[in-house]
């Protein structure tokens, strides 16, 4: 069976089948060569999409521990003493100066507004004069469901407020 263009002859006006036509053959081929080379910009396209959307998460996860290491520090500077109940290495007991209550500093106070996200304080190894913490943002892990830690800090402050940060 071949397939054929109707040429239009100029001498009568009217169409006719001419002999310039595609096989079904050469339609069939063409066809696949197409739906390969469409699937191949897909797939492209998609790897890059995902990857955009990773390299984006991880930038809002360093925004969420900078945003969380500047009220920490902010509450530090206002407060007399510190403390850490070593059984409970997520919470920092401060003494504030104005009134000399005591406030507890745990990672429900920075929790971000996003759902998928959520954030870790720890403050092992703090000793009097000195404050360590590590602050962590876990988030959704691709597809698989999972979670995993997208960005993490950790901080170490002397008794005279100078801050170490390591990333």
């Amino acid at each position: 069976m071949r397939l054929r263009r109707r040429k239009k002859d100029r001498r009568y006006g009217c169409t006719t089948i001419g002999s310039g036509g595609y096989t079904l053959i050469e339609t069939v081929v063409s066809l696949a060569i197409f739906v390969i080379a469409a699937t191949v910009f897909y797939m492209i396209f998609q790897h890059a999409a995902v990857s955009y959307g990773d390299q984006c998460r991880m930038e809002l996860a360093g925004e969420i521990c900078r945003d969380a290491r500047r009220k920490i520090d902010w509450r530090l500077r206002n407060a007399r003493h510190f403390w850490v109940n070593g059984r409970e290495a997520g919470r920092l007991y401060l003494q504030e100066e104005e009134d000399g209550g005591w406030e507890i500093l745990t990672a429900d106070d920075f929790q971000p507004d996003l759902e998928e996200m959520e954030i870790e304080l720890d403050f092992s190894g703090t000793e009097e004069g000195r404050l360590e913490a590590e602050i962590r943002v876990w988030g959704p892990k691709g597809r698989s469901g999972g979670k995993e830690i997208l960005a993490s800090r950790r901080l170490s402050q002397d008794a005279w407020g100078n801050w170490n940060e390591k990333y």
